[in-house]
């Protein structure tokens, strides 16, 4: 099997591509101009490829290829200004509109692309949060379309909270760790808001599985859309106590320090079923765990 994987420097992407090759894929690698390949372990298991153009390259790629699978995880992330905007609409939008045109025209090809629980409210209806989240939605509707009219599989992922090590995203479940090893005091929000968190290697798993019962199916079909969620949400107030009961150290914060971020959702909704076969093997627990021997060391 080969993938093709966007989004390869990032964090999921790089644990995906690390991943797939531990399972017998050959692993190719979309790598920007200028990208931190360090940050990202140097993707010693994967073939890389410089894309400057998506408009030009992209297609080019996948007709050199041929692969049986790509897997989009590119994303940029939320911020604020012109520079955002274009940021946003260029790696949300606009990369998906070429990464689809390329793949519509090799239908053998599949397609699992990762999509935001932000385009979400709690009660599952369609409602994206922001900016990022209404791109990260126009993204998929993008793909969704090519599928149907270029009769290539696809699936979308719902990822929620996604975390584990060698995480150097700055995300709450390491800012809770890391205050209870050293006793830093933290600014945090009220901390009500509820996040669903899922290992980075259960994530992995669910975009290989994804992919595999796409390419074993063997034919075209309508695209699917599945969430990738461990169903126990906890707020993070909850987080922190049990980030002190694995780290056996309190987690000094000043809970409503900072307000809530603006918009952002306070409760995963239950937007897709459940990647059917799929369920996360390592509980929060046991991946908290394993995150503060990593830290210890």
């Amino acid at each position: 099997m080969q993938a093709l994987v966007t989004g390869a420097t990032g964090y999921v992407g790089s644990r995906l591509c690390r991943h797939l090759a531990a399972r017998g894929w050959t692993v190719h690698a979309v790598v920007r101009p200028g990208a931190d390949l360090d940050r990202a372990g140097g993707l010693p298991d994967a073939e890389r490829h410089v894309v400057d153009t998506p408009d030009r390259d992209l297609g080019r790629l996948v007709e050199t290829l041929r692969p049986d699978a790509v897997l989009n995880l590119a994303a940029a992330t939320p911020g604020t200004g012109a520079a955002t905007i274009d940021r946003l609409i260029a790696a949300n939008v606009g990369l998906p509109a070429h990464l689809a045109e390329a793949v519509g025209k090799h239908p053998g090809t599949v397609l699992v692309h990762a999509a935001s629980w932000w385009e979400w409210d709690a009660e599952g209806r369609f409602a994206p949060a922001n900016l990022y989240a209404a791109t990260k939605a126009a993204g998929r509707v993008v793909f969704e379309t090519a599928a149907r009219t270029g009769r290539f599989a696809m699936a979308s992922l719902v990822l929620h909270d996604v975390y584990g090590p060698g995480d150097w995203r700055g995300k709450i479940v390491d800012l809770l760790l890391r205050a209870a090893l050293t006793g830093e005091e933290l600014a945090l929000s009220p901390g009500e808001q509820e996040i669903d968190l899922v290992h980075v290697d259960d994530v992995a798993a669910a975009f290989e599985m994804a992919a595999r019962r796409l390419i074993e199916d063997g034919r075209p079909q309508d695209p699917v859309t599945y969430s990738v969620a461990s169903g126990v949400p906890v707020t993070v107030r909850q987080l922190a106590a049990v980030v002190e009961a694995v780290a056996n150290q309190p987690v000094r914060a000043d809970w409503g320090a900072r307000p809530y971020v603006a918009n952002a959702p306070m409760k995963p909704g239950s937007a897709a079923p459940p990647l059917p076969g799929w369920t996360p093997a390592v509980g929060l627990a046991d991946g908290l765990r394993g995150l503060v021997k990593e830290l210890e060391r």
